[in-house]
């Protein structure tokens, strides 16, 4: 029997065409999403997803910047800029590096700016720093992922202990999609890093 997609409760969802019988072939666009947002939003990933970004919070920036400066950044310090910036955004701002262009997104952009000019107003060399504080976030989160990879290898396929007491093998597959796909575009990226 013909029948209307519902889109009452999609507010997004655009329609083409009025009627559809039921076993028609449907094809779904979800459109330009990273898997990190498919996986979160949907339950998926994609291998192949055209739209790859890697993402960082507050925390990591400054950790970042520590790595880069220590002379420059204590502990103390770092706990102090960290506190200060989770004051001023408490919603958790997220940084983004898009994987498919290699580069910074406006957001990570932003954040590489702020944090460069508190390197040079504590008289460091803060285009120098930025670019090791930008090496060490995409290297970090290489050795994360490859730390993940590991854990979720070593997990047997019965194991339903793995991720959050829930590990059907449809999410497995969805999240070693989601490694794969940011490993792989962090990889190129940081090979391309080291050389500069």
């Amino acid at each position: 029997a013909p029948h209307h997609a519902r889109t009452d409760s999609l507010p997004h969802a655009q329609p083409i065409g009025g009627r559809h019988v039921s076993g028609d072939p449907v094809f779904i666009n979800y459109g330009q999403r990273d898997n990190l947002k498919l996986l979160t939003t949907y339950g998926f990933a994609m291998a192949d997803n055209p739209t790859q970004q890697v993402f960082f919070d507050t925390a990591d920036l400054v950790l970042a910047f520590s790595a880069a400066a220590p002379e420059l950044f204590s502990s103390d310090a770092s706990q102090g800029i960290l506190s200060q910036l989770q004051w001023a955004a408490p919603d958790a701002c997220l940084f983004g590096y898009d994987a498919s262009t290699h580069q910074p997104m406006h957001s990570l952009t932003g954040g590489l700016s702020m944090m460069r000019e508190v390197c040079e107003a504590l008289g460091g060399d803060g285009p120098e720093i930025e670019r090791r504080a930008l090496k060490g976030l995409l290297i970090e989160r290489r050795r994360e992922l490859h730390a993940i990879e590991r854990l979720a290898d070593s997990q047997p396929s019965g194991d339903e202990s793995c991720v959050g007491g829930v590990c059907s093998e449809a999410l497995r597959a969805s999240i070693a999609a989601l490694r794969a796909a940011e490993a792989a575009a962090l990889d190129e990226v940081i090979d391309e890093a080291l050389h500069l």
